[in-house]
């Protein structure tokens, strides 16, 4: 509640939180299980009662699913751009947990946005649970990071390009993500000398709002769910800042 609270009041339109990352690791309390990792799920459903929060508070409310790593079924390490791409599970095992889980999400939680990351396993057609989505949530929208190559061609659909860490324009619709700082979870080595000033921030947001875009701007909470005061300071300055401009 804290939480959708200070993005309320940072201006923000819509939340999008991360329910598994590259670790494989749930943040809610999936029926699909981790075959390879007992309990590898947080004891809390912070998806479901985000969710809630952010609801009650008139913003949109979308998912983040990394469908294209998971170092419990592919562990790293990953030293460049064509390890990455090999290191993304391709096996029938893990295209059925990924769907489920993706399916799980959309029942219970109709997201607004389906933010898929990385890629999808090579022998699963993206279009299948895409049109699955919309089918659940007609308004709602994808990005492009089920298969960017794909997108980029023609060849497969997406509402957004994603941008990370640029403002890179394009023809298509595009949200920039990245973190307030240098960093998208949290880090302890950050401090006032690697985040942008307020002033950065502000014109930042202009210079993409100006040109079509969206600003996904990633939060990083400690382990006990404070979000640093110096990232605090950025977000409520915007806020200050949108309720006059």
């Amino acid at each position: 509640a804290h939480w959708a609270a200070l993005f309320q009041q940072a201006g923000a339109r819509y939340v999008v939180p991360v329910t598994k990352h590259h670790d494989g690791f749930l943040m809610w309390r999936s029926d699909v299980p981790n075959p390879h990792r007992d309990g590898w799920m947080a004891d809390r459903d912070h998806v479901a009662e985000l969710a809630a929060a952010v609801r009650d508070r008139g913003m949109r409310f979308g998912l983040y699913y990394s469908g294209g790593l998971d170092w419990t079924f592919n562990p790293p390490p990953i030293a460049d751009l064509m390890s990455l791409i090999t290191n993304v599970p391709d096996t029938p095992e893990y295209g059925e947990y990924a769907v489920a889980h993706v399916r799980e999400l959309i029942a219970r939680f109709s997201p607004s946005v389906l933010w898929n990351d990385i890629g999808w396993p090579g022998h699963l057609d993206p279009n299948d649970i895409i049109g699955e989505y919309y089918a659940a949530v007609p308004d709602g929208v994808v990005n492009d990071r089920f298969n960017m190559i794909a997108v980029a061609q023609g060849l497969l659909h997406a509402d957004f390009n994603t941008p990370e860490y640029t403002t890179t324009a394009g023809a298509r619709k595009w949200e920039v993500c990245r973190g307030i700082g240098r960093s998208f979870g949290y880090n302890r080595m950050e401090d006032e000398t690697t985040f942008p000033t307020v002033d950065d921030n502000i014109w930042m947001l202009c210079d993409i709002v100006a040109r079509g875009g969206n600003l996904l701007l990633n939060v990083g909470p400690t382990a006990d769910g404070q979000i640093p005061m110096a990232q605090v300071v950025r977000l409520t300055a915007l806020g200050w800042w949108l309720r006059i401009n």
